[in-house]
């Protein structure tokens, strides 16, 4: 009896996270442009605090999804010259994240920037109520 609850409990949360709506912002339309300008601020504020680094993203993923999202960009420099990196534990020129929205608004709760590694691997493992529809290969295995 506990073995057919546990399973359906996981058919349950299945259910639950692949049901969810993902929408993608990848490309900025008229729809979506207040909400992804406002996702994209976010790291460019998050890479100026940090390195001091002005940039402009072309985007490789943006879903959201519920109260959750995940990016993944590559940054260049604004004044498009080479992003120059106080040292070389820096990898040019990725960034990816995860947010929530509290309260209407976007908040950071993960990021890398221009990380050496995959620091997001096995995310959907630390995170576990985050949809997977929303999260890349990477994010889904350790």
């Amino acid at each position: 009896m506990k073995t057919a609850l546990f399973i359906v409990g996981l058919i349950l949360i299945q259910t639950y996270t692949f049901s969810q709506e993902v929408r993608d912002l990848k490309l900025k339309t008229p729809e979506n442009s207040s909400e992804r300008a406002e996702i994209l601020n976010l790291f460019r504020t998050e890479i100026f605090k940090n390195l001091s680094i002005s940039v402009v993203f072309t985007v490789k993923h943006l879903k959201i999804s519920g109260k959750h999202a995940w990016f993944e960009a590559n940054a260049s420099s604004s004044n498009g010259e080479p992003i120059k990196f106080p040292d070389d534990s820096y990898d040019c020129c990725h960034v990816e994240g995860l947010l929530e929205n509290v309260n209407g608004k976007w908040k950071i709760i993960q990021v890398g920037l221009f990380s050496t590694d995959c620091w997001y691997c096995g995310l959907a493992n630390r995170y576990p109520k985050v949809p997977l529809g929303i999260l890349t290969p990477g994010a889904l295995s350790d």
